[in-house]
C-alpha cells in the first residue's frame, strides 16, 4: 500500500512539472509586451520597389510601402480607410484584398472571438502593413528584360467581392502591353487559393518567375515554450523542418535562410 501511494504521488508531481512548468513560466517571467518601438524596428522582408519604367528583378529585404517604412504605427482601422479594397466574404472568413500590391492583409475568423465575451472582437488573423499587428501574404513575378508590378502597383479587380461562388481576378499591364494577372478564390471553409498567369502581349520575348511571401515578424508573434514552438516552418520533399527560429532570421545579417530540396509549403506556426 505504502509503495502504491508512492507511486500516485511520483506520477502526480510529474504531471504537475510536466504541464504546471510553461504556466509557471508564465507569472515568474513573462515576456515583454511588444511596444511600438519594437514593431517598428523589426525587420520586415517584401518586395523590391521597383521604379517605374525599370524591371523589379529581384527580392528585397524591406517593405517598400510608406506606412510600413515610417516608424508611426497605426490603426488598422485608418490603415483600412486609407486603401481601395476588395471585399472577402466567405461563411467562416471575412476581411478583405489590398489592390496595392495585391496583398491578403485583411482576414478574419468569423467563428472565433479575441476573448470569451460574446462581444468580444473576432480573431484578426491578417493585418496589414504599418499596423503593430503586421501580418499579410503578398504574390509577384521576377523578370527579366521586362517590368513587372511592385508592392506599390494598384491592380484593377474584376469585381469588388471575393466569395465562394465569385473569384476575383486582379489585373495590370505594364507599358510593354504584358499583362500581369491574380486569380483569387476561397472555398466555404479557409482555403484561398491564388492563380497567377503572366500574357505576353508585347513584341519582345519576356523571361518571369512568380514569387510569394508572407510577411511576419517576431515583434507581434506569440512566444515560444518548453511545450510550444513558435516560428518559421517549411516542409520540404514531404519532412517538416522546425530548425528555423525568429532568432536565427534576426541574427543573420541578410535575413535570410536557404532551403534544398522541393518545397511542399511554407509559413509560420503559432499558439493557435
Amino acid at each position: 500500500m505504502e509503495n502504491q501511494r508512492n507511486v500516485i504521488l511520483a506520477i502526480t508531481l510529474m504531471a504537475l512539472i510536466l504541464f504546471g512548468w510553461p504556466y509557471a513560466l508564465e507569472v515568474f517571467y513573462p515576456a515583454r509586451p511588444a511596444t511600438v518601438e519594437d514593431v517598428a524596428n523589426a525587420p520586415r522582408p517584401g518586395l523590391d520597389p521597383a521604379t517605374p519604367g525599370t524591371s523589379s528583378g529581384a527580392v528585397s529585404g524591406t517593405v517598400p510601402d510608406t506606412a510600413s517604412a515610417s516608424k508611426i504605427i497605426r490603426t488598422r482601422k485608418a490603415v483600412l480607410a486609407d486603401s481601395t479594397r476588395v471585399a472577402i466574404d466567405a461563411p467562416r472568413v471575412g476581411g478583405s484584398i489590398n489592390l496595392t500590391g495585391a496583398r491578403i492583409d485583411d482576414v478574419v475568423l468569423k467563428d472565433y472571438r479575441e476573448k470569451l465575451d460574446k462581444d468580444s472582437d473576432l480573431v484578426h488573423l491578417f493585418s496589414p502593413a504599418g499596423t503593430a499587428d503586421q501580418y499579410f501574404a503578398q504574390f509577384g513575378w521576377i523578370g527579366e528584360g521586362v517590368v513587372t508590378p511592385t508592392s506599390q502597383t494598384v491592380w484593377t479587380p474584376s469585381g469588388g467581392r471575393l466569395t465562394p461562388s465569385t473569384p476575383v481576378t486582379l489585373r495590370w499591364a505594364n507599358p510593354a502591353g504584358q499583362r500581369f494577372e491574380i486569380v483569387y478564390a476561397i472555398d466555404a471553409n479557409y482555403l484561398i487559393s491564388v492563380t497567377q498567369r503572366f500574357i505576353n502581349s508585347g513584341a519582345t520575348p519576356a523571361i518571369v518567375r512568380p514569387l510569394g511571401l508572407i510577411n511576419r515578424t517576431s515583434a507581434n508573434a506569440d512566444p515560444s515554450t518548453w511545450t510550444v514552438r513558435n516560428g518559421p516552418l517549411g516542409v520540404f520533399d514531404d519532412v517538416a523542418d522546425f530548425d528555423v527560429h525568429y532568432d536565427d532570421l534576426d541574427e543573420n545579417p541578410k535575413k535570410l535562410v536557404e532551403y534544398g530540396g522541393n518545397i511542399d509549403w511554407l509559413g509560420f506556426t503559432d499558439h493557435y
